[in-house]
């Protein structure tokens, strides 16, 4: 799930394809930025709108819990939950 700061909800659904490594990504579109590892997103999906407080719940994380960056959710999440319950 992509969280979107601007509109402080979870917009999106994808799972993370295939992953590069890659100086060129970096210097073509980054300006030689620090990111080196470029992901492909598998089964894009921008038809959800799930409030952050819903997932937080869900995945048994604090009320407040904000993510930043990418991550991914621990396997002793119940993930299980929030795919049903998104019907993701």
């Amino acid at each position: 799930m992509f969280y979107r700061n601007s509109t402080s909800r979870y917009t999106v659904t994808g799972r993370v394809g295939p992953m590069a490594h890659t100086e060129f990504i970096r210097d073509e579109y980054w300006f030689g930025g620090p990111a080196l590892d470029v992901y492909a997103v598998e089964d894009f999906d921008d038809s959800i709108d799930a409030e952050p407080e819903v997932v937080n719940n869900l995945l048994d994380y604090k009320e407040s819990f904000w993510p930043q960056g990418f991550w991914r959710v621990s396997d002793d999440r119940p993930l299980d939950s929030v795919v049903k319950r998104l019907d993701i």
